[in-house]
Order: structure tokens, then sequence, then C-alpha cells
């Protein structure tokens, strides 16, 4: 789960009872969780970096191109793991998974941190510059075969930080990227109806 946003059962919680027998009335399906890990199987690639053309003082000589975030066992970090609402057969899903508080997202040593998160549907973005440099923060949401700009904006100011009037309210993929001579700068937002 995301900072903020705990699920509504961690393992070995008490689960509410309606008497001494201990039967569960609280809930009107069954209940479970689900643990797991994502593992990278495979060849990885050969890391791959790109020269820094502009902005090498702020950002440096060259840019990782890998985007792979793993654990020396292979566990990859940072990965999206989802339950899709279609293929659960009518099971209801806990409503309470809302944000009440904006996202924010900075730009820091020309990287987008965080790189990759999970918000609820209907949350609101916050993006900052900490360069002292311009970025252009270009959001982009999946739209079957092709990508629907919601926000395109500059920021040339350390320090600057704007909202982002129109909340995410469809769930799916958008992404993050930087048309200011940052080719190499991404983050993944993963917009969920549920926390599962």
């Amino acid at each position: 789960p995301q900072p903020g946003f705990p699920h509504p059962c961690q393992p070995g919680d008490a689960l509410p009872s309606d008497g001494p027998s201990g039967e569960n009335a609280a809930f009107a399906q069954p209940t479970g969780s689900i643990r797991g890990v994502v593992h990278f199987q495979g060849e990885l690639p050969s890391p791959a970096f790109e020269p820094i053309l502009e902005n090498p003082d702020v950002c440096g000589d060259s840019a990782s191109l890998q985007r792979l975030n793993l654990s020396d066992s292979g566990g990859v970090g940072q990965a999206f793991v989802y339950l899709d609402p279609d293929a659960l057969d009518g099971l209801a899903l806990n409503s309470d998974f809302k944000q009440s508080d904006a996202i924010l997202i900075d730009q820091q040593e020309c990287e987008y941190v965080p790189h990759a998160l999970v918000v609820p549907v209907g949350s609101q973005i916050e993006i900052t510059n900490s360069d002292a440099i311009l970025h252009n923060v270009h959001g982009r949401r999946n739209a079957g075969e092709r990508f629907e700009t919601l926000f395109n904006l500059a920021q040339p100011v350390r320090g600057q930080r704007t909202t982002i009037n129109s909340p995410l309210t469809e769930p799916g993929f958008v992404f993050l990227s930087c048309e200011a001579g940052h080719p190499w700068m991404s983050a993944h937002i993963f917009v969920a109806e549920h926390a599962y």
C-alpha cells in the first residue's frame, strides 16, 4: 500500500464480531488478503546511459536509462499490482480509498520524486521544482491507442509550486515527462479505483 493509504484490514487484525460466538456480522461477503512479490526473471538488460547536454551542472553528466528497481534477490521495486474491478465478479471492494490532501511530486536533480506512485481516483496533484533550472511537466493519460494530455506546464523558478486544477478523475496510468531538454525524466502515476 502507498504511505497514507493503509489497508482496511492488516494481517492479524481482529475482525469485528457480533457476539461471543465470534461470528462476523460486519462483512456480507468473504474477506481475505493478498501478499506477494514481483520478481524479475531472465537476463537483465545491459545498463544504458544517456549523455546530458542540457544543464549538466544540475543534472550531472549522464542519466541512467535503467528503469527497473531491483533488489539483490531480484524483487522489482515500484511495480504496480492491482485487482481489476471488472474481473472480480461483483465482489464489493472497500470504497474508503480517498485522498484528502494533494499529492506532491518534486523535481530534484532532474528526476521526478517519487518515480512511481498510486493515488485514488479524484486525487489532486501539486508539482514543485527544487532545481534552479527550467523544467516542463507534461502529464498524459493512456487513453487506449493514444495519449491524452491532462496538463502541460513550465516551472522556470526554483521553489515554484503549482497545483494542477483538474483532479485525476479517470482510473489508469498517467505518465509524466519533461520537455525542457531532459528527455530521461519520467514518472508513472497509477490512478486506482480501490486500494487493492
